[in-house]
């Protein structure tokens, strides 16, 4: 689950940028979040801009974002 500092932020895993920020137990002796995406553990995440605030994401996401005459079918009778 992304932790949502506010409408427009996302907590976000300061080495692969993901918002799969997850927070851990509170052991002393553990990093207190944890990255979903990558695995990374850490005591402070990054702040960045909410993407895709419509859902979409990876291929759907490039593909909206892409000139239509840049996607086609060719190699698809």
């Amino acid at each position: 689950m992304k932790i949502v500092l506010d409408d427009n932020e996302v907590a976000a895993c300061p080495e692969c940028e993901a918002a799969a920020v997850q927070t851990r137990d509170s052991s002393p002796t553990r990093d207190r979040y944890r990255c979903g995406r990558c695995g990374a553990s850490f005591d402070t995440f990054d702040v960045r801009e909410r993407r895709g605030h419509d859902g979409l994401s990876g291929m759907a996401r490039r593909l909206l974002e892409a000139d239509p005459d840049d996607v086609g079918t060719e190699g698809n009778a």
